[in-house]
């Protein structure tokens, strides 16, 4: 299955003065597979050890030396000399030894032209539990999230759609209404299946969409196991209502009493945390919107929770119906699902995206932009609407007090740039305020598209 992040890779691999590599994300999210089918395209010899099944490993990670590393990771692989030319070390479920983070520094030192990846989920859980941190300035990471739309189309067969889509220009006129109905259906195909890899592997082989919900409750019980295994007791339940909670509240802001009523919000504020940086729970902050960056003006004590996957949302809900035409399936809480894991994305895969957005709190007035993302060095508010048509008085609100020449909208409408004028009119004191700004309309199905389109229609 085509990943984007195998280009990366490539980049990484033909850096002379790479580091050791460490591919960061949720469990089940196709890393160990990314890694696996690199070394086939970059036609390199794999060895791999997996640390969750050579535990054993920890007294001779632990020691540092980098001798008796290879030579224990030697006999676990089974085919002698691992530092030799075209070859890949890869170290799977590092999070199971954490000792063998702080041992990435010796076995490059003992191997200084060896490339290594690492791979791992949750690893701040089992850091927590020991006296040291990631070794920091002596490793990259790569920061790896589920399939986005566009991969899914392309592991669908859908090349000629993919290419249309990312070949569309907004001066090209109108999108072919064809093209804009098959993307729709499986933009809502999308919604039900997500981008856990496995889930849309056995759907797009099978077309069986009961076989693919096993698939995503399997990777939810996962889930829960995992934590079991870094958290007991009171923690380990919260973690569970915190997880069942942040699916049933997605774009909304958090009221820890509603988690658990019984338990200190600190404690709460915690579980969600853990979950946080388990990248399980994606969270948007609070920014103002004056300015790039848009981390350095945020309140992050402001934030709404999002969840990993759609599709994984979806079955979570309970929609045991199946039925691609269930308005469940298209709700704004699922459009806005889709639209905040694809703008985590758009990111540089060496940092960990963040998502903000805007809110405004008045006695009459309140305001609240879904996203805001920062592209060319602007800021650009953005909408999500998921019907075709939809009040955009908040958005207004934004623009006038901002003074952005630009705004974004994704609802199911096809491509349009549009003038828009709006007028606000302050209740204190009944002045008003008017101005004109461009709306950039775009379906759901093109946010994979945003940064090229963005750029051509500032140019």
């Amino acid at each position: 299955m085509y990943r984007r992040r195998l280009s990366y890779l490539t980049e990484w691999l033909s850096n002379a003065r790479r580091k050791p590599l460490i591919v960061r994300g949720a469990r089940q999210v196709g890393k160990s597979t990314l890694v696996r089918d690199f070394a086939v395209a970059a036609k390199l010899t794999l060895h791999e050890v997996n640390l969750e099944k050579h535990k054993e490993l920890k007294s001779v990670l632990a020691s540092n030396n980098a001798e008796k590393i290879f030579r224990e990771f030697q006999i676990v692989i089974g085919r002698g000399n691992i530092d030799t030319p075209g070859a890949l070390l890869f170290i799977d479920e590092i999070q199971a030894i954490p000792e063998a983070l702080e041992a990435l520094r010796y076995i490059t030192e003992g191997a200084p032209g060896l490339p290594i990846i690492a791979a791992g989920s949750l690893l701040e859980f089992s850091l927590s539990d020991h006296e040291y941190s990631m070794p920091v300035g002596r490793v990259e990471y790569m920061f790896m999230g589920p399939l986005v739309f566009e991969e899914f189309l392309i592991a669908a067969g859908e090349t000629v759609l993919f290419d249309y889509l990312k070949n569309f220009r907004m001066s090209d006129g109108v999108f072919s209404a064809v093209a804009h109905d098959r993307l729709l259906d499986y933009y809502r195909l999308f919604l039900l299946i997500g981008g856990m890899p496995e889930a849309a592997d056995v759907y797009l082989s099978t077309k069986d969409l009961t076989a693919m919900r096993k698939v995503q409750g399997s990777i939810v019980t996962t889930y829960r196991d995992d934590f079991a295994k870094y958290a007991k007791g009171a923690e380990l339940l919260r973690l569970q209502k915190m997880l069942d909670h942040v699916s049933v509240s997605i774009g909304e802001k958090i009221k820890y009493s509603n988690v658990d009523p019984d338990a200190k919000s600190t404690d709460i504020k915690r579980a969600l945390f853990l979950l946080h940086k388990a990248q399980v729970v994606e969270l948007a902050y609070h920014a103002s919107g004056g300015a790039a960056p848009l981390r350095a003006q945020s309140k992050f004590n402001i934030f709404k929770p999002y969840y990993l996957d759609c599709g994984l949302i979806s079955y979570m809900h309970g929609d045991i119906s199946l039925k691609l035409t269930s308005p469940r399936l298209i709700d704004g809480k699922l459009a806005e699902q889709f639209i905040a894991q694809h703008l985590l994305a758009l990111g540089d895969p060496m940092t960990r995206p963040e998502l903000y957005y805007w809110l405004r709190e008045a006695k009459q007035s309140n305001a609240e932009v879904d996203f805001l993302i920062a592209l060319r060095g602007d800021i650009f508010p953005v909408e999500v609407k998921s019907g075709t048509a939809g009040v955009l008085k908040s958005l207004h609100q934004f623009m006038a007090s901002k003074d952005s020449r630009l705004a974004i909208r994704f609802s199911q409408n096809i491509p349009d740039l549009s003038e828009v004028t709006y007028r606000l009119t302050n209740r204190s004191d009944h002045r008003s305020d008017s101005g004109t700004f461009k709306l950039l309309s775009l379906p759901f199905y093109m946010v994979g598209q945003l940064e090229r389109v963005v750029g051509e229609v500032l140019a």
